[in-house]
């Protein structure tokens, strides 16, 4: 089962394994260097995740609400290719098609006003269309409304030390010893102990890519705060 963790907990076992006391201004880690080391490691286990199982695994689903009058939402921070969009309606999910600017759905003559409001319903769907990481429809709902897009996600993104990362078997302790490798190496200290621990941390990861492989991609949906993993 897939694990929600704060950054600020991986930071946490990375300063204690290490023997310092904090990732601060002043120390020989600070914070921004400590998220930039750590960022480092979560693209180079995503890039061994993505190796094994394809991006595929880190397929992923997300609601966006569309404010009234407002034909746009921001996609997700990690969006790298989008899959479906859907609107849900009382209950009712409907798959939504892509548009061009000035085009309804499908449509190859009838052009409208991107953002118009207008009531969204079964008979009436939005197209929709992506500029950079927007999503704009043809038309803006008169009340707002709930869209779920699929995507494929660029791996694992952190934005600061208040981020969560949902991770699978393994994956906390090959980036906390990819982490600290990282900083022995800048200490030009022997960091040999937490090679072997990532090699070790290595075999479970792969081995559990390979079976959600076979078994679907990694779900990210809950990112309520979890306890930490580690017990002191």
């Amino acid at each position: 089962m897939p694990t929600t963790v704060q950054v600020q907990v991986l930071l946490d076992e990375c300063a204690f394994r290490l023997h310092c006391p904090t990732f601060a201004a002043g120390e020989f880690v600070s914070l921004a260097d400590a998220l930039r080391i750590l960022r480092g490691s979560c693209a180079r286990l995503s890039s061994l995740l993505a190796g094994v199982a394809g991006s595929e695994l880190f397929a992923r689903t997300d609601s966006l609400t569309v404010q009234a009058g407002l034909g746009m939402a921001s996609l997700p921070q990690d969006f790298e290719t989008l899959r479906t969009v859907a609107l849900n309606l009382n209950g009712t999910v409907y798959e939504l098609r892509p548009a061009h600017p000035g085009g309804e759905a499908g449509s190859t003559g009838a052009s409208v006003t991107p953002g118009a409001s207008k009531t969204w319903t079964s008979c009436e769907l939005p197209g929709y269309w992506l500029e950079d990481q927007i999503i704009r429809f043809s038309s803006a709902p008169a009340a707002a409304s709930e869209v779920t897009v699929s995507y494929v996600a660029s791996g694992l993104t952190i934005v600061d030390e208040d981020s969560y990362l949902v991770l699978g078997a393994g994956w906390d302790e090959w980036l906390v010893n990819d982490f600290c490798e990282k900083v022995r190496v800048r200490e030009q200290k022997d960091a040999s102990d937490f090679r072997q621990m990532r090699a070790e941390a290595t075999q479970l990861v792969l081995a559990g890519a390979v079976k959600r492989d076979r078994f679907g991609p990694l779900s990210i949906r809950d990112v309520r705060p979890r306890k930490p993993r580690w017990i002191r």
